[in-house]
């Protein structure tokens, strides 16, 4: 809905301009949300809000503000290029929102919209400075409150992934509401994942409702008790049950590092020269290892992250995953997915047996050496005699009646011819 402009004043300062496009200069509600910003930053006295230099109207109806330049790099980009990030950095940095927060809430100002890219770790003089910024939807319940515009009851305001129970049902919003959003930025920044991931915003908006926030130790078992049950203590559902207010917040973390973290830092840390982000020298400032001891409210010593030097050109980037995508679930343990196993398994099983068969099976013989042999000469045939006529069967000899020869005295009788034998009538001839 808007620009912001780099620009240099009459005397060469750096400053940002921040306009409302003249397409909105009509609406009154966003009219109204945009001098309520410069408000609400004029109405609180802290270090860590963004000076209002001016504020007017252009002759085609842009309104514009002019702001202090800050630079630097927001939590967002510090959770993309170092999260899981170490405890006592981040709990410093808490100390020094919850002190800026505590200045907001006395003034009356909900901001409503606490999440990384609105908060600012920007570069000074004295060091590194936590800012607030972006009170665009905050709601005025004090001084600042007259002629703020008022958001309806039911509406829902604010960012999906940081957003309290409270504004997701369209009930009254408190302060409790921005230690909510606080703890979802805690435990970003300590786990580097967001206690709730969902694809779809509405889901995401739900999930804050309905169901239990998880530990941030579920998500790096290296979290310190201390610390765990802190932010737990933010996420609770009913505003009743999460810290009264932003000092009591603060000095529970400031207990839980003197415990815990034994009031120790690291030893050095990498931050970029307080120069153009397009220069992109580095230097390394050495830190104390205890820090000096100061009074409850005070604000603590912040210090930029520790982080690796800028990587040479050839180094791929880390890539974070947007929050629109799917976030694939493992195992708490963060353990080996089943069927991973038993295909390394059927891998390995194929391998041992091929290794044991070419072991184990038995060679092939080796083919014997051709015999020298005689060639057998040829011989050809004996000729076959050609066959014997064969003689037809004898006809079968008729039994011969041999006559006694009659002694020798008496005559040798004639022998009689046979009678011929009757022929036999044919049985079909006619009797005479």
């Amino acid at each position: 809905m808007g620009v912001v402009y780099e620009a240099k004043d009459k005397r060469g300062t750096r400053v940002a301009i921040k306009t409302l496009k003249p397409v909105f200069a009509n609406d009154k509600e966003l009219v109204g949300r945009f001098h309520g910003e410069a408000r609400a930053l004029k109405a609180i006295s802290h270090r860590a809000m963004v000076d209002i230099l001016s504020i007017g109207e252009l002759g085609d109806g842009t309104h514009y503000m002019v702001m202090e330049f800050l630079e630097g790099r927001t939590f967002e980009d510090v959770i993309k290029q170092g999260a899981p990030l170490d405890p006592h950095e981040v709990m410093s940095w808490m100390v020094e929102v919850l002190d800026a927060l505590e200045a907001v809430h006395a003034a009356g100002v909900i901001h409503r919209d606490l999440k990384p890219s609105n908060l600012w770790l920007a570069r000074t003089d004295v060091g590194p400075q936590v800012k607030l910024i972006d009170f665009g939807i905050a709601k005025h319940t004090g001084k600042s409150s007259a002629g703020a515009p008022q958001t309806l009851v039911s509406a829902i305001v604010g960012t999906p992934d940081y957003i309290s129970p409270e504004q997701v049902n369209g009930e009254n919003v408190t302060f409790s509401a921005d230690l909510y959003a606080l703890g979802v930025v805690m435990f970003e920044m300590l786990t580097g994942k967001l206690p709730f991931e969902e694809e779809s915003s509405v889901k995401m908006m739900l999930m804050h409702v309905e169901r239990p926030a998880p530990l941030a130790s579920t998500r790096l078992k290296t979290i310190p008790k201390g610390i765990d049950e802190l932010i737990a203590w933010t996420l609770n559902k009913a505003p009743a049950d999460r810290p009264p207010s932003a000092r009591a917040l603060k000095e529970r973390i400031l207990s839980v590092m003197a415990k815990e973290l034994g009031g120790r830092g690291p030893a050095t840390t990498q931050v970029k020269a307080l120069r153009p982000e397009r220069e992109e020298a580095t230097a390394v400032v050495p830190m104390p290892q205890r820090p000096p001891k100061r009074e409850l409210g005070d604000a603590p010593a912040v210090t930029e992250p520790s982080m690796p030097a800028v990587q040479p050109p050839e180094a791929a980037p880390r890539i974070r995953r947007a929050r629109t995508e799917p976030v694939p679930r493992h195992p708490a343990g963060g353990g080996v997915p089943m069927w991973a196993i038993g295909v390394g398994l059927v891998v390995l099983l194929g391998l041992v047996i091929g290794v044991v068969w070419k072991l184990t099976r038995p060679k092939p013989l080796a083919p014997l050496p051709p015999v020298a042999t005689q060639p057998t000469p040829v011989v050809p045939p004996p000729e076959q005699p050609a066959p014997a006529p064969v003689a037809p069967p004898p006809a079968p000899a008729v039994a011969q009646q041999v006559e006694p020869k009659p002694p020798p005295d008496r005559p040798v009788p004639k022998r009689k011819k046979p009678p011929a034998p009757a022929r036999k009538k044919h049985a079909g001839a006619k009797r005479k």
